[in-house]
């Protein structure tokens, strides 16, 4: 038994350094993103002035940022 186990010989790590890893992925472009804070009743405002002109809330921020004689 000796014998046999004094044969057995553990397999050296392989190198990885270099290795084929395949087509190297592209970054996806994120858009870029702002967090505002509102109060509640404000929120509804714009919600409500969103609505009347037919466009999402995000869109109606933007006017009144770009356009400040809506307030």
């Amino acid at each position: 038994m000796e014998a046999a186990m004094g044969s057995i010989t553990t397999r050296p790590k392989a190198v990885t350094k270099g290795a084929i890893t395949g087509p190297k992925e592209e970054k996806k472009v994120k858009k870029e993103r702002k967090v505002i804070s509102i109060s509640g009743e404000d929120y509804r405002k714009l919600k409500l002035y969103a609505a009347e002109q037919g466009i999402t809330i995000t869109d109606a921020f933007t006017r009144i940022v770009e356009n400040s004689t809506i307030l």
